[in-house]
């Protein structure tokens, strides 16, 4: 059931989801996020990056138990996408890639042949403008409420020490994935 809530219009209520890696995803927790979702009903929802873990399109070594087709990937991925638009059919989304995601797109640099036809990026893969989803790419800025919103490309031992890391790196505040821990950084 949505929650019934006066709108602030100074305010904007917004979540931040990181890291599903679909089709490794753990169930339960994706469950969680879109029964909060639901519940929440939140003004804006940004997906982090690393929604799909593109593990076949990779240029490391695989293991063979875990190989998975990249068309399984993009479905589960457009799948999520669907359920997370339905969770919440007011809210804006914006889709950040991440380093995974980056692997569909490095790969399709390396194959030029395909790399021109439309229909092999994301937007399309994923359907997103039917999910009415901003699609943002991985290394671009993105600025919200003075904020750097990011997938992130920094790794420390603690997700602490990552947004640290972040923060002296970007030189402003704001949240990042990629640790698998969202981070929070901020002077």
């Amino acid at each position: 059931m949505a929650r019934v809530r006066q709108k602030n219009p100074n305010r904007v209520d917004t979540v931040f989801f990181s890291d599903q890696h679909f089709p490794n995803e753990h169930k339960p927790s994706i469950e969680t996020t879109l029964s909060f979702t639901r519940s929440y009903q939140p003004d804006k929802i940004f997906v982090l990056g690393d929604v799909g873990d593109m593990e076949a399109p990779s240029s490391y070594v695989k293991h063979p138990r875990k190989a998975l087709s990249t068309q399984e990937c993009i479905e589960a991925m457009r799948s999520y996408f669907k359920r997370l638009r339905q969770a919440a059919p007011d809210a804006e989304i914006v889709y950040r890639l991440g380093n995974h995601e980056e692997r569909w797109n490095n790969y399709l640099k390396t194959h030029p042949v395909i790399t021109e036809l439309e229909v092999l990026d994301y937007e399309n893969l994923l359907h997103l403008r039917d999910f009415d989803i901003e699609l943002v790419p991985y290394k671009a800025t993105y600025i919200f409420n003075g904020l750097s919103i990011e997938h992130g490309d920094t790794a420390r031992p603690r997700a602490g020490y990552t947004a640290a890391g972040m923060l002296d790196k970007r030189g402003i505040s704001g949240i990042s994935g990629h640790t698998h821990l969202l981070g929070i950084h901020y002077r």
